[in-house]
């Protein structure tokens, strides 16, 4: 079966200014997903109604997670990955962060995560679960954007 491409920004050709709307009632990380493929971090625990604006490029993949849990969170609420498209104007490109529906398995892990459950090892749940909340524990996070 062959690999999926590496997700990855690609080029900085054209500038794309984005605002990034938080119209979900939980705080939300947003990252930018590297010319190496690495999760930056660009906005921690973005707060209900709060933006996020950022200069970014087209071909720049971004992804937006819940700060609690690591739940994914959806752009214009129909995608987990937004890659930005300049307009015509040059206009910000506005862009809302939606919760998306969750199954009822997502939504087990997220109550867990929400509980700080430390040793996944030694409750009773099925495998299946307890990989899911490791998984949400460790997201693939290299590097804080820290402005010059």
């Amino acid at each position: 079966m062959p690999s999926l491409p590496v997700l990855k920004s690609l080029n900085y050709e054209t500038k794309v200014n984005v605002i990034f709307k938080n119209e979900t009632k939980r705080d939300i990380d947003l990252y930018w997903i590297g010319y190496d493929g690495m999760y930056v971090r660009y906005a921690r625990n973005l707060r209900t109604d709060r933006i996020y604006n950022v200069f970014t490029f087209e071909t720049h993949p971004w992804v937006a997670r819940d700060s609690n849990t690591g739940a994914v969170i959806h752009f214009n609420k129909t995608c987990s990955v937004f890659i930005p498209v300049a307009n015509e104007d040059c206009l910000p490109v506005i862009v809302p962060l939606n919760i998306p529906v969750y199954t009822l398995k997502e939504i087990s892990v997220q109550a867990l995560c929400r509980m700080c459950v430390s040793e996944v090892d030694n409750l009773e749940l099925p495998e299946e679960l307890k990989d899911k909340l490791r998984e949400k524990r460790t997201l693939n996070c290299d590097k804080e954007y820290t402005p010059r």
